[in-house]
C-alpha cells in the first residue's frame, strides 16, 4: 500500500511539474509588436533578405486557433532561416489579442488591425482575405502568394527560399 501511495504521489508530482514547465514555456517571451502597420505596408512588397509569412487570424476564430499548433511547428522549423513570421489579428479588442498571443505562446511578430488605423494597401490588394485564417508568403523579391491552407505553408516557404514565385 505504501509503495502504491508513493508511486501515485511521484506520478502526480511528475505530471504537475510537466504541466508547470509547459505553461512556463508559453509565457517566457515578450510579445513582439515592433512592426507598425505603416512599416508593414511600406516593406511587404520590397525586395528584402528574408521571406515573410503573413498569417491573418483572430482569437475568436475556431479554425484559426486550430491551425496554431501547426504554425508554431513551422515557426520552430524555420527559426534559424531567413523567414519572418507576422501574424495580423482581426480581434475586436486589444486585450483579447494580447491575451491570445500569450495564451497560445505565439513568439513572433504581431500586428492588430484596428478600426482607427488605415489598413495598408497591400492588405487590400495582394493580401486580400475575405475570411480567416488566411496565410500568405512573400518571397525575397516581394512577390506574394496565397497559401490555400495553413497546413501547406511549409511548401510555399521552401519555394520562396529556393527560387521565389
Amino acid at each position: 500500500m505504501k509503495f502504491c501511495t508513493l508511486r501515485l504521489t511521484c506520478t502526480f508530482l511528475f505530471l504537475i511539474t510537466g504541466i508547470s514547465a509547459a505553461l512556463a514555456q508559453t509565457t517566457t517571451f515578450k510579445m513582439d509588436t515592433s512592426m507598425s502597420m505603416e512599416s508593414f505596408g511600406k516593406n511587404a512588397l520590397l525586395a528584402k533578405d528574408s521571406v515573410w509569412v503573413v498569417d491573418f487570424w483572430a482569437t475568436w476564430c475556431g479554425p484559426c486557433v486550430k491551425s496554431l499548433p501547426h504554425l508554431k511547428e513551422v515557426v520552430e522549423d524555420y527559426k534559424s532561416s531567413k523567414v519572418k513570421f507576422i501574424s495580423v489579428s482581426h480581434d475586436r479588442t486589444e486585450q483579447a489579442w494580447i491575451d491570445g498571443v500569450y495564451k497560445f505562446g505565439l513568439n513572433w511578430t504581431h500586428l492588430l488591425l484596428r478600426q482607427s488605423t488605415p489598413i495598408p494597401a497591400v492588405m487590400n490588394k495582394e493580401m486580400n482575405h475575405p475570411f480567416i485564417p488566411s496565410v500568405f508568403v512573400v518571397d525575397k523579391k516581394g512577390k506574394v502568394m496565397k497559401v490555400p491552407s495553413p497546413d501547406g505553408v511549409a511548401e510555399y516557404i521552401e519555394k520562396a527560399l529556393k527560387t521565389g514565385f
